[in-house]
């Protein structure tokens, strides 16, 4: 088994465009299998304080806005082919798939939250979903934060596998 491992633009870098990821990145993250975000949990001369929990969050919110693009456009896409009188095999099942997971996208629920039905994942195999994909969560800590961040632990949203890492480390 072979793992790739490909590092993204930090949160920091674009901080002034109101975006967790560029374009560029956003778009290699549809490709990518699963996903580890490393949220910085130690002070740092440019950056100041640390706020993980909101630094996830912003990293959530990008990825349901990036489904949620995905899910619209298909319904429209689908709507138009009605229009057009086009009848597609599943577009029934699959336009009430899209409307329950556009529900909860709205909701702030990840895809891979929303248990979906297998006949659900067959109809979503072809499409690169971002919230789909398996999160991890690391919280990165310096030896001052580290093991003292359960409240971090409990508040996180959704099912995700985190642990914490005290190396303060930046890629």
């Amino acid at each position: 088994a072979t793992i790739e491992v490909a590092d993204f633009t930090s949160l920091a870098e674009t901080a002034g465009r109101g975006e967790a990821f560029s374009t560029i990145a956003m778009g290699a993250i549809k490709t990518m299998d699963a996903l580890i975000a490393v949220v910085r949990n130690f002070e740092d001369k440019y950056l100041g304080s640390p706020s993980p929990l909101e630094d996830f969050r912003r990293i959530r919110d990008e990825l349901i806005l990036s489904d949620l693009m995905l899910v619209e456009n298909r319904l429209e896409r689908i709507a138009q082919g009605r229009k057009r009188g086009l009848k597609m095999e599943d577009t029934d099942r699959e336009e009430k798939m899209w409307f329950r997971i556009l529900d909860g996208l709205n909701r702030n629920v990840p895809i891979r939250d929303m248990g979906l039905s297998w006949e659900d994942e067959r109809l979503l195999r072809g499409f690169q979903c971002s919230t789909r994909k398996p999160l991890m969560v690391i919280l990165n800590s310096d030896e001052v934060r580290y093991g003292r961040n359960q409240a971090f632990f409990e508040k996180l949203p959704g099912t995700y596998g985190a642990m914490e890492f005290a190396g303060k480390f930046e890629m």
